[in-house]
């Protein structure tokens, strides 16, 4: 089977398909347009740019007739209550489409969406943690769906009530994102399996070591693929530029792309009939040594989502870390 365009998957798709394809987009363009207001550095241009303070994406609320911009009492919102209106809208949409069952013979869009949704979930948590811990971040305005009040002139714009739909639409992005996941492989499951062979079959005929060719590729993406040297290896220099020119997505892309190439690298063993479970063993080890503050151990072990959560939270503190060193290390231990 061969992978289709998306121009060829957009005729296949159901009347289901195309609505969950189309509510997960603005969620997600929402979502990373703020998480860029709320990073260290690049909030700070947009900042200045005016981006964030001003225009149609403003997430600052000043009082009428200030002149004074020091003077003004304010409301800074976490995402700019209208935008997120739009965004909770779609977010209930793809939900309520996600759970109904519409047979098809292709690929279903969650093929697509189970991504977008990942993305925008990633985002969200982006915003959540440096919004509360860069930003002014007062944790009693959270529940409101803001950041910051400042009463300077003793009176403050009046809270706009969609503000108070960032709790349930953060919830409810990383939540779709999760059972989005589950419900691509439940319902393209033959899909996935065919392509899965397909890539096997591949790399079999390409290369008489899957282990090695896959682990390069792994190694060639976290040492170079801030810059594209990934995309360039594979032969993809038009998104080898693009990456280097954004700096990898701003890491979102780069995490991705390290993702997918440790999935592929942890998969490959099963490729190899000659392959060592030892040397498995201790690769894994070495992964959780080195990459686990950034959930790579467990993309290695196909676990992408936990990974992204222990990413999120530096490996639970250094906790979650460091049990996860002490379990790869057992293990490489009893495999000799």
């Amino acid at each position: 089977m061969e992978s289709k365009s998306f121009s060829e998957s957009w005729k296949d798709y159901t009347i289901r398909d195309k609505i969950l394809f189309g509510s997960s987009i603005l969620p997600c363009f929402v979502s990373f347009i703020h998480a860029l207001f709320w990073t260290p550095f690049i909030g700070w241009i947009l900042w200045d740019l005016g981006i964030s303070d001003g225009g149609i994406f403003s997430i600052v609320d000043r009082t009428e007739g200030c002149d004074d911009y020091w003077d003004c009492s304010s409301v800074t919102y976490i995402i700019n209550p209208f935008w997120l209106l739009l965004s909770s809208i779609s977010i209930g949409i793809y939900g309520f489409y996600l759970f109904r069952e519409a047979p098809s013979s292709s690929p279903s869009a969650l093929f697509r969406t189970s991504f977008i949704l990942t993305f925008a979930a990633i985002s969200q948590i982006v915003i959540l943690i440096f919004s509360l811990f860069f930003g002014w971040g007062d944790w009693g305005e959270f529940p409101r769906g803001v950041n910051w009040v400042s009463d300077y002139s003793g009176v403050t714009p009046p809270i706009i009530p969609f503000a108070y739909l960032y709790l349930p639409n953060l919830i409810a992005t990383v939540a779709l994102a999760y059972y989005s996941r589950i419900k691509n492989v439940e319902e393209n499951a033959e899909f996935i399996e065919v392509k899965s062979e397909l890539v096997t079959t591949d790399e079999e005929s390409t290369s008489g070591d899957p282990v090695k060719q896959s682990h390069v590729f792994l190694l060639v993406t976290l040492v170079g693929g801030m810059f594209g040297l990934d995309k360039a290896y594979k032969g993809d220099y038009l998104l080898a530029v693009l990456k280097l020119l954004t700096l990898g997505g701003l890491w979102i892309w780069q995490i991705y792309d390290i993702y997918v190439a440790a999935g592929d690298a942890g998969r490959s063993w099963s490729l190899d009939s000659g392959s060592s479970t030892t040397s498995e063993k201790h690769v894994i080890l070495i992964t959780a040594i080195a990459g686990g503050f950034i959930g790579l151990d467990r993309a290695y072990k196909g676990d992408g989502v936990t990974g992204v959560f222990k990413l999120l939270t530096l490996g639970g503190l250094g906790i979650w870390w460091l049990v996860d060193v002490y379990v790869a290390a057992k293990e490489a231990g009893r495999s000799w």
